[in-house]
């Protein structure tokens, strides 16, 4: 079995030009039927990552055995400064509290490697889909491809000719932005059927279902947008019907990406006022997707909101979550991106990049954190 998924995984990397890590990965092992706690994770990645690696964001699939983190690594110039930045992604196999790297994924600078653009794990951990381009050769346009791979058989089961600006997996279909209609695409892996969706921009991130999606579109996003439109910050369905707005466009669109729980039911973003000037009035805000109820807290870079609506942030003193204030939970760690699944958030320390998993401190039966209070644009009834 171990030889087996190995040689898979080298037929993986090389459907894609890409390099294969050279680790063999751990044996999965049947489960129990128990209900027990899961074995934490801690897996020292140290000299699999540069040490200059900063991860951008992180996937891991619903039964944990498998992880994706994606991130970038600054390239130096001539003149000392940062002349571009790589992307890397690492495939981790999880059995008993163990990551084992099991395939590298980066865009090189040499002539002859397929530079990698993006990269996004399903959530059930069974397909990587992979956007990446030829080098430009002069006198002609790069090759851009999507590829979906099966990460078990190591076999490219879709291929499509076209690059992509964002690939988010909506439960079990494949988002791609950024197309030349200007619309959002899904891709279903099992009929390989390529459908055009009713909306016009990027979609960002998706609830497990893939009913609620995260959108940056004009305001209709059903429409075209013309080039006086300011994008805003949408809850939306695949269908192309609005949920809620979470901000008012222009010079208000958050400068950070929102997040959406697992289960759909909160959406978290930093809240700008109008106006810079007033800068103490940015705060961090989660808002009830089904009743429009806003908990509002200090303003912090966040990287995850969970099932309970809760944000996570990396403060000075180590990993917080937000609840009526920011509290500690994960004293001395620093991370930049993190991933909620079930009770616990994964997450990649840096410095030191140890990956690890940690359970969330338990909820209070009825949070009094949250207001009635609705934001300027109220969530509409789904």
């Amino acid at each position: 079995m171990k030889n087996a998924e190995r040689v898979a995984l080298v037929l993986l990397a090389s459907a894609v030009s890409l390099v294969f890590a050279g680790c063999q990965p751990a044996a999965a092992t049947a489960g129990s039927g128990g209900v027990a706690a899961p074995v934490p994770v801690r897996v020292d990645l140290k000299g699999k990552l540069p040490p200059t690696f900063t991860a951008t964001s992180i996937e891991v699939s619903i039964d944990r055995k498998r992880a994706l983190i994606d991130g970038n690594v600054p390239v130096m110039g001539p003149e000392g400064r940062v002349a571009r930045f790589d992307r890397k992604c690492i495939l981790l196999t999880i059995d008993k509290g163990i990551a084992t790297p099991v395939l590298d994924l980066f865009g090189g600078s040499k002539a002859s490697a397929e530079l990698l653009h993006l990269a996004a794990m399903s959530p059930d951990g069974q397909y990587l889909a992979v956007d990446s381009s030829q080098p430009v050769v002069q006198g002609a346009a790069p090759r851009c491809k999507v590829r979906l791979l099966d990460i078990a058989s190591g076999k490219v089961v879709g291929e499509l000719d076209r690059s992509a600006n964002g690939l988010v997996w909506a439960g079990k279909r494949l988002l791609l932005s950024g197309g030349e209609s200007g619309k959002v695409q899904a891709y279903d892996p099992v009929t390989k059927k390529l459908e055009d969706l009713p909306i016009f921009g990027e979609v960002t991130a998706s609830d497990l279902a893939g009913d609620r999606l995260l959108a940056c579109a004009g305001m209709d996003p059903m429409k075209k947008p013309s080039g006086d439109d300011n994008p805003v910050q949408l809850v939306i369905t695949p269908q192309g019907k609005v949920l809620c707005q979470l901000d008012k466009g222009g010079s208000s669109c958050s400068r950070q990406v929102p997040f959406i729980s697992p289960n759909g039911k909160y959406a978290a973003l930093i809240h700008l006022p109008d106006s810079w000037s007033e800068f103490t009035e940015i705060s961090t805000r989660a808002i009830s997707l089904d009743d429009g109820k806003v908990s509002t807290i200090p303003w912090a870079y966040f990287m995850a909101v969970t099932d309970n609506g809760e944000p996570i942030c990396c403060g000075e003193k180590g990993l917080q979550i937000g609840r009526k204030k920011w509290e500690e939970f994960v004293p001395g760690d620093q991370a930049h991106a993190g991933k909620v699944v079930g009770g616990e958030f994964f997450y990649l320390t840096e410095p030191g990049h140890v990956f690890k998993s940690v359970t969330l401190p338990p909820v209070v039966d009825k949070p009094d954190w949250w207001t009635a209070t609705k934001p300027a644009s109220a969530p509409k009834a789904p």
